[in-house]
């Protein structure tokens, strides 16, 4: 999954860390992730009065971003999407983790 997950030149020896990951997210995929197809939007009127920013990598392939445009209208304008143009899918390259925490303060700020 790393080479999928960032934009960045990986090793391709993960060693015993990516094992256990793999094997964590087979156990929940193959259980769709413990919830009904659709729970997360069909449930978004529980979360949408709340102020959200969606940060999303441009070149991701694990989630493209499509996903997060769907999430972001059906969210509604409490929510706000931040495309990052240098990043995939990896909470970890610099532009996610910038945009992360500068979307925390303007969330912090609206509360």
């Amino acid at each position: 999954e790393n080479s999928c997950a960032t934009l960045a030149a990986v090793s391709r020896d993960a060693g015993d860390s990516a094992l256990s990951l793999a094997l964590l997210e087979a156990h929940y995929f193959t259980h769709d992730c413990f919830l009904p197809e659709n729970h997360i939007m069909d449930n978004l009127n529980r979360l949408n009065h709340l102020p959200a920013i969606v940060v999303q990598g441009r070149h991701d392939v694990i989630c493209p971003p499509f996903t997060a445009y769907r999430l972001v209208e059906a969210w509604g304008r409490q929510a706000q999407l931040r495309m990052v143009d240098d990043a995939g899918h990896s909470a970890f390259e610099s532009g996610i983790v910038g945009r992360l925490m500068r979307g925390l303060d303007e969330v912090a700020q609206q509360l």
